[in-house]
């Protein structure tokens, strides 16, 4: 064979892994002690499937008083609006004064926003009760995990990876001199370490330089 010089090498062979292209974690909106958990690394969920449930003790709790506050709110609306309304009979026909009046239509705005408060309350309070199921955001699977049954976990703290379905891309880590060539848009050939068999074809999609 007769060995000549070329400007760039014609073909680079390197091991990569293969990740999901998008990749989230997963967390609670609320803080509480987990009571469930139905996945592990590795199983392949559903968008929307529960993965884990916290005591949701404290958050019927909060349910509970918010629907106590609706209904007394409501309780105190039917008062003012019957006050109302009998001031609104008298005056017509002069048998009160404005500022008496004047006094039940106040009480009456008063209540009618007492009790829009109370609603608001108790739509937050049902929202936090859902908040004790965690649930996928969308097909995968489960990559990594860091909670189990009796922890208590914090709002907001990542308990579970999800490697979405879809689009996969092929990761590796690229030697220096290999910069100097024109990769983007460069076709690569793949084939699985374990299985060679396996194969598939790609194109460069992101160069970027190790941080």
């Amino acid at each position: 064979e007769v060995v000549q010089p070329r400007s760039q090498q014609a073909s680079l062979t390197l091991t990569g892994e293969v990740q999901a292209r998008f990749r989230a974690d997963l967390s609670f909106r609320v803080s509480g002690r987990v009571i469930a958990r139905f996945v592990d690394v590795g199983s392949h969920v559903e968008a929307g499937q529960v993965l884990a449930l916290l005591d949701p003790a404290e958050q019927q709790a909060d349910v509970d008083a918010a629907t106590a506050a609706v209904v007394a709110a409501e309780s105190q609306l039917r008062v003012a609006k019957a006050t109302f309304e009998r001031q609104k009979s008298l005056i017509s026909s002069g048998f009160t004064t404005r500022p008496v009046y004047d006094q039940a239509q106040e009480g009456l705005r008063t209540a009618e926003g007492v009790l829009d408060a109370a609603k608001a309350q108790l739509g937050s309070a049902n929202d936090a009760l859902g908040y004790t199921a965690l649930r996928a955001e969308a097909a995968g699977v489960i990559t990594s995990r860091s909670l189990e049954v009796g922890q208590v976990v914090q709002a907001a703290q990542p308990v579970f990876a999800l490697a979405q379905d879809g689009e996969r891309d092929a990761v590796f880590e690229v030697y220096e001199a290999a910069f100097f060539a024109d990769l983007n848009g460069s076709q690569v050939s793949l084939a699985l370490v374990s299985d060679p068999g396996v194969t598939a074809r790609g194109y460069v999609r992101e160069v970027s330089p190790a941080i």
